[in-house]
């Protein structure tokens, strides 16, 4: 659970336990718990300092007391060796945490969550400041890509004929409600043509948001 986001989504939006819910892709009793939690935790306040993580919150709240800490429970992970590894096309961090987790125990320290795993991977960022985080607004930013691979289209009269198919993508980074397309060539009319679709699709709020940010590449 993205603890800071439920927090804005409460304090800040004034959603519901059941809209927050559906929002991160959790339980509406474990935002309520949460939620309960934070109130009666006298370390913590809304808004939040600008140095507390998800992490922190989490070990706040929910660690019990004479539990060891993932420290001294979990195997580490190289975060550079991670961070590098990123770079190369096709390569996420589930396939990472999925090689790490592969491995199992080692010296009696059983390897993270995959939660656990990317929580670890962001706190190591934030302290090394090597992101940066773009504050996104519902119906404001729409962030523009390729996929990165393309895809293979056969012809079923002609299986040794196939055609490259690179993948667009637009996202409304607030909700991630997105938009995909193939193209076949990639020249600037395609691109003017794929764009205009993901507006359509979109719809007119689309085209009309106050301070509307198109960003080209993901952050």
């Amino acid at each position: 659970m993205d603890y800071k986001k439920v927090l804005r989504l409460h304090y800040v939006n004034g959603l519901s336990s059941r809209a927050i819910a559906t929002s991160c892709g959790c339980g509406k009793t474990a935002v309520n718990d949460f939620l309960k939690r934070f109130r009666e935790c006298d370390k913590l306040t809304y808004p939040l300092p600008e140095d507390v993580t998800n992490e922190l919150i989490d070990n706040l709240l929910y660690r019990k007391p004479g539990v060891s800490s993932e420290t001294e429970l979990y195997r580490p992970f190289d975060e550079q060796e991670v961070y590098k590894t990123l770079s190369r096309k096709g390569v996420t961090l589930k396939k990472l945490w999925q090689k790490y987790n592969a491995v199992g125990d080692v010296d009696n320290l059983r390897p993270l969550s995959y939660r656990q795993y990317c929580r670890r991977y962001a706190v190591w960022c934030n302290s090394q400041k090597i992101t940066f985080h773009i504050q996104r607004y519902p119906g404001i930013n729409l962030e523009l890509d390729y996929a990165g691979k393309t895809l293979l289209l056969h012809d079923r009269r002609n299986p040794d004929l196939t055609t490259e198919v690179t993948i667009f993508i637009a996202a409304l980074s607030y909700s991630d409600y997105f938009y995909c397309e193939g193209m076949v060539e990639c020249d600037i009319r395609n691109w003017i043509r794929v764009n205009n679709n993901a507006l359509d699709y979109f719809g007119d709020d689309a085209y009309y948001a106050p301070d509307n940010r198109i960003m080209h590449g993901w952050e």
